[in-house]
């Protein structure tokens, strides 16, 4: 998506899906994204301290050379609603914000929201334009997926 001048505008997604019910399911959700397993078993392993203003550096399907750094913005569990918050820093492929959040309802529905928003921030997704997109909104799914199996 363009603005004036070919300047990159902010995309949004929101990406929602029930993965279980329960407490127990509540529970293997929220270490699955608390721990990073569930970004290995997405393929984009994490790297660093997983602490609110750490950086940790996602590697999109492994690879070094696309190395992306984030700062942990937010990150709070509670007993039915987890949050955590990443916030791009200069080096990721895009700029904005990605947001991971594992609720237990009151039905006893575990269901777990990844939202973002973000514009390209490297030659490589400008370059990709809808398909770099694309390829944003599949991780989603696929964190989503790998949250709600671990």
């Amino acid at each position: 998506m363009h603005g004036k001048a070919g300047v990159h505008m902010y995309s949004t997604f929101n990406h929602r899906r029930v993965v279980g019910h329960g407490e127990d399911a509540y529970a293997r959700c929220v270490s699955a994204l608390l721990s990073g397993r569930a970004h290995r078993a997405a393929g984009a392993p994490l790297t660093g301290p997983f602490t609110v203003g750490g950086v940790v550096t996602i590697r999109p399907l492994g690879l070094r050379s696309l190395s992306s750094p984030c700062r942990i913005l937010v990150r709070e569990s509670g007993p039915e609603s987890t949050l955590l918050v990443y916030g791009t820093l200069p080096g990721h492929l895009e700029e904005g914000e990605e947001t991971f959040r594992v609720e237990l309802t009151d039905a006893d529905e575990v269901v777990v929201t990844v939202s973002a928003f973000s514009r390209p921030a490297h030659w490589l997704t400008r370059l990709g334009g809808p398909v770099a997109l694309a390829a944003q909104r599949l991780m989603a799914r696929r964190y989503v997926t790998a949250i709600g199996r671990q």
